[in-house]
């Protein structure tokens, strides 16, 4: 697990359009100004605070325990069953669908702003 992954699925999840970080907490943690946290379980899942677990599928997709699924869209997007969808640019800056952006920052922090569209 890193920090960017636990930004990215805590943008999913709340469908955010508020400015957040998140900082690595522990040794297998990460926790969000937005007041979401994750650890690793022991299948290696993405486990936030309020139990939501992230299941990295053998084809690439992700099941979320609450029943929100990804599957791949045009032009690169990933799309969420929620009506989320994400892309990584050439820059490594994560873009959401609702205008959110969250970028890797020094000492493993990530921020997530608002952010014009391309």
């Amino acid at each position: 697990m890193n920090v960017i992954e636990v930004a990215v699925y805590a943008l999913v999840l709340t469908k955010a359009s508020l400015p957040f970080t998140c900082a690595p907490h522990g040794a297998d943690g990460a926790s969000c100004s937005n007041g979401y946290s994750a650890t690793v379980d022991g299948d290696k899942n993405i486990v936030f605070q309020d139990g939501v677990a992230i299941e990295k599928m053998p084809d690439g997709g992700l099941k979320f325990s609450n029943g929100i699924n990804s599957y791949w869209g045009s032009m690169g997007w990933i799309q969420f069953s929620n009506g989320m969808s994400v892309r990584r640019d050439n820059r490594g800056v994560f873009r959401f669908n609702n205008g959110m952006a969250c970028r890797s920052l020094p000492g493993d922090t990530v921020d997530c702003q608002p952010e014009a569209s391309d």
